[in-house]
């Protein structure tokens, strides 16, 4: 079940939210549903007296199951092809976005632990997701930094 609070008809400017939770949890069906559901006790799909079971619980959120749920909506709803596609049509190269300093001011403003860059937000309304999400893929893909990068061979130096 998806918490109601997140139904897009109810409250539109979730929908990037409900669309990454629902894909989400599309994940554990496809990815787990074999370890967790038993089949002699399976519950029908259709059978809406009985309680559902849960399968994602916050305190559960660094669980192999849990990650491993979000990768796949990640994959799912952000296929790389489409994001390096759109990143360089939004910012004209396939130049990296180093985060360092906005990230920075974002986390003294909001306290954040992990707060999203405009880039983000920008491109997760391409991809109507919420911004976290498309902030994850990003930095996951090496199109945003939230680190300086270490100076490689072919960097010019002043020594």
């Amino acid at each position: 079940m998806i918490d109601q609070s997140l139904e897009p008809t109810d409250n539109p400017l979730m929908e990037g939210r409900f669309n990454f939770t629902l894909a989400h949890e599309i994940g554990h069906w496809q990815l787990h549903r074999t370890q967790i559901c038993n089949p002699s006790d399976q519950q029908s799909l259709f059978d809406f007296d009985m309680e559902p079971t849960i399968v994602c619980r916050t305190s559960q959120s660094r669980e192999p199951m849990e990650w491993q749920a979000d990768c796949f909506a990640g994959y799912l709803l952000m296929p790389e092809d489409r994001i390096q596609r759109a990143w360089v049509e939004v910012y004209g190269s396939s130049e990296q976005y180093v985060a360092v300093e906005e990230i920075e001011k974002l986390k003294v403003q909001w306290g954040n632990e992990r707060p999203t860059t405009e880039v983000a937000r920008d491109m997760a309304l391409l991809f109507n997701v919420s911004g976290q999400a498309m902030q994850i893929r990003l930095e996951n893909l090496g199109l945003v930094l939230t680190r300086k990068p270490e100076p490689d061979l072919f960097s010019v130096s002043s020594f």
